[in-house]
C-alpha cells in the first residue's frame, strides 16, 4: 500500500460535536475578555455627560466674595475644563494614553456630527479643549515641586492662574506679575477643587471600571 495512501486511511475528522464544543469555549473566552476590556464609547459618554449635562450634579454656586459678574461665569466653565482634564488624566494612568487617544477621537467625532445639525459650540469646545489641556500639561512639568515657605502649592493653584491670564475673557487677561492678581488665584483653585472633589469619586470609579456595570 502507497505509505501516503496509508496515513490518508487513517486521518480521522473531528466529531462534529466536538467542534461546537471548541467553537463555544472560544466564543466564551472571548466575550469574557470583552467584558472586561475598558469600553472607549462608554467612556466618552462619561466625559462628554460632565462637559454637557445639565450641571445639577455640581454646586457651582458657593463662590467667595472676591468672585462675582463675569468672573463667577469663567470659573464656572473652568471648572469643567478641569474636570475634564484630570478625567482625561485618570484614564490615561488606568488605561494608557493611546487608549485615551481613542476615547477623544470619539468624543471629537460626536461634535462634528452635532456641528452640523446644530448652532451649539461644538467646534468651540474642540478647539478649547486642546488648547486647555496643552497648557494644563505643560505647566504640571514647569510647577511640580514649587514652594512657598517651605510648603509645596498644590497643583490647583497653577491650574487657576492658568485659566486667569490665558483666557481671553478673563479681567486678569496677559497678566505678567502674579501680584496684581491679589491673590484671585486662591479663590478661584478654591471653587476648581470643590468642583472636583463633588465628582472626582465617581469618575474614578467608572475609569477604574471602563464598562457599564
Amino acid at each position: 500500500m502507497n505509505s501516503l495512501n496509508f496515513f490518508r486511511s487513517k486521518k480521522q475528522e473531528m466529531p462534529k460535536t466536538e467542534v461546537v464544543g471548541l467553537w463555544e469555549e472560544i466564543e466564551h473566552l472571548k466575550q469574557e475578555m470583552l467584558r472586561h476590556n475598558p469600553d472607549p464609547d462608554f467612556l466618552a459618554d462619561i466625559f462628554l455627560f460632565y462637559i454637557h449635562a445639565d450641571k445639577s450634579y455640581m454646586d457651582l454656586d458657593r463662590f467667595p466674595g472676591s468672585l462675582s459678574g463675569d468672573l463667577k461665569h469663567n470659573v464656572r466653565l473652568w471648572s469643567l475644563f478641569y474636570i475634564a482634564w484630570l478625567s482625561r488624566n485618570c484614564v490615561i494612568l488606568k488605561h494608557g494614553r493611546e487608549f485615551q487617544d481613542r476615547v477623544m477621537s470619539i468624543v471629537k467625532t460626536r461634535w462634528e456630527k452635532a456641528a452640523k445639525v446644530s448652532d451649539g459650540p461644538y467646534e468651540w469646545l474642540a478647539s478649547t479643549i486642546d488648547f486647555w489641556f496643552d497648557q494644563l500639561d505643560r505647566r504640571v512639568t514647569e510647577t511640580s515641586g514649587v514652594k512657598v515657605n517651605g510648603v509645596e502649592i498644590p497643583f490647583v493653584v497653577f491650574a487657576a492662574m492658568i485659566f486667569l491670564v490665558l483666557d481671553p475673557s478673563s479681567p486678569y487677561y496677559k497678566e505678567e506679575r502674579t501680584a496684581n492678581l491679589n491673590r484671585i488665584e486662591w479663590d478661584v483653585a478654591q471653587v476648581l477643587a470643590s468642583a472636583w472633589n463633588q465628582v472626582g469619586s465617581t469618575i474614578k470609579t467608572v475609569v477604574e471600571r471602563g464598562r457599564p456595570a
